[in-house]
């Protein structure tokens, strides 16, 4: 079984630090200063009927409703955990925004890990930042706290050659 990470007095600290240098940013910062904002998502591939429906059933669909309606079918979705349907399959994307678009989206092709990780940096991460800004000595991007691909060993090394300081 998995553990929940402990966050430290450090840590508290070190996020607290970050959060006050953020605040102080212009309000456009990320959407003119940030070359690339970067994050996986896995998404279910239904590869059956029956996927398919469970899927479409579990999807929101902002519907209001009123409170005699409340717990009707049609009106809830069913329970992950209780009603559970094998989808069939996943699929690993990288997107990726720059200014107010979205600009990358490349499926990983298996599990998000360090190889990965640093193919994508030294492919279609660095691919587009030299199309979009052209040669430079370095780009910010903005990346989650991923330990399996953006901060491995690999991962660091590929952003190193890409020259990409990650926020």
């Amino acid at each position: 079984s998995r553990e929940k990470p402990q966050r430290l007095p450090e840590h508290e600290q070190e996020r607290k630090e970050l959060c006050d240098k953020i605040r102080r940013l212009p309000a456009n910062y990320f959407s003119e200063n940030v070359h690339l904002i970067i994050d996986n998502k896995r998404f279910d591939t239904p590869t059956t009927p029956a996927a398919r429906l469970h899927l479409q059933k579990q999807k929101v669909k902002g519907q209001l409703r009123t409170r005699e309606e409340g717990l009707k079918p049609g009106f809830t979705r069913p329970n992950q955990k209780r009603h559970k349907v094998n989808a069939g399959g996943t699929v690993d994307i990288m997107a990726g925004i720059s200014g107010d678009r979205v600009v990358l989206w490349e499926e990983v092709g298996g599990r998000w890990n360090d190889e990965k990780a640093s193919d994508m940096y030294r492919g279609p991460v660095k691919k587009f930042l030299k199309k979009k800004f052209g040669e430079r000595r370095d780009y910010l991007l903005v990346e989650d706290n991923d330990p399996t691909g953006y901060k491995s060993k690999k991962g660091k090394e590929a952003k190193k050659v890409v020259n990409i300081k990650a926020m």
